[in-house]
């Protein structure tokens, strides 16, 4: 199925003293959020390929890249992507999303050097087909999440 699933929502509560602005953003392989983040498993990869940044030829599915917080502590996420879907072989509906300690360096195997879990959630499917929420409800993480969006169009 061609088309690109567009990610968009808000993270706040980001430590603003600490000079880590940047934090792995990845969907991983279980809708699980025990054990501080650590049921929800590795990184979605039903491809089996090698770990990667988000415009590399070779990544799992769950490779988005990181997301850049700014001084008050907030991140605007507005990711587009080409290999996310809502349906098929690479639906993401179910899985979790993981905000990471650290930025993602995109080399270091099997996760990007990401460092721990801040935060997690699980994807959930709404009525329409094309469209699918999460927010954030980890009790280990003091972001607050306001509403995320995955929007899937076909080209």
């Amino acid at each position: 199925v061609k088309g690109k699933t567009t990610i968009t929502g808000r993270l706040a509560g980001f430590k603003t003293d600490d000079n880590i602005t940047e934090h792995g953003f990845h969907i991983h392989e279980h809708g699980k959020l025990g054990n501080q983040c650590k049921d929800a498993g590795g990184h979605y990869n039903p491809t089996n390929k090698t770990h990667g940044g988000p415009a590399s030829a070779e990544r799992h599915v769950g490779d988005l890249g990181n997301v850049k917080e700014d001084s008050s502590g907030e991140v605007q996420v507005n990711i587009e992507d080409s290999i996310v879907k809502l349906e098929g072989l690479n639906t993401v509906i179910g899985k979790a999303i993981v905000v990471h300690a650290k930025k993602d360096d995109f080399m270091s195997q099997p996760t990007g050097d990401a460092g721990g879990r801040l935060g997690c959630c699980v994807i959930e499917a709404t009525s329409g087909g094309n469209r699918a929420n999460f927010s954030f409800s980890s009790s280990l993480l003091v972001l607050a999440t306001t509403y995320f969006l995955f929007l899937w169009q076909a080209n």
